[in-house]
């Protein structure tokens, strides 16, 4: 267990959790989908700006560690009402949480593009 990040003390004397590094995404779920690795990476900087652990955020955002661990890695992607808490959570400016909510719509219209197309249709009736 030499790789374990131990539990310390910040300079005030507070208990600060231990914290480990997002590991290196796989490229395979991204081949042909840039915008999905866009939304990966730009929810991996969030996460990692925020100086809070996966488990703190999780809590916040109501998921499980797992789950915001696969949303991280690109394995599922997040609904837009999470990327919208994981934002507020943040505590993000306006600019860049507008810039982070239009991604899982992208993303999502990349991997299903049939869905896009059949709202639009029935947008039209």
């Amino acid at each position: 267990m030499a790789n374990v990040a131990r539990e310390g003390t910040g300079g005030d004397g507070q208990a600060v959790p231990a914290r480990r590094g997002l590991g290196q995404l796989r490229s395979q779920p991204f081949e042909g989908r840039p915008r999905k690795l866009a939304l990966v990476q730009q929810l991996r900087a969030l996460v990692t700006v925020s100086g809070r652990t996966s488990k703190v955020i999780a809590a916040q955002l109501n998921v499980s560690p797992s789950l915001l661990s696969k949303f991280l890695s690109g394995e599922r992607l997040p609904d837009r009402s999470t990327v919208e808490a994981l934002v507020q959570a943040c505590e993000v400016t306006d600019e860049v949480r507008a810039q982070l909510l239009r991604l899982p719509t992208a993303a999502l219209a990349e991997a299903h593009p049939q869905l896009i197309a059949r709202s639009t249709v029935l947008r039209f009736l």
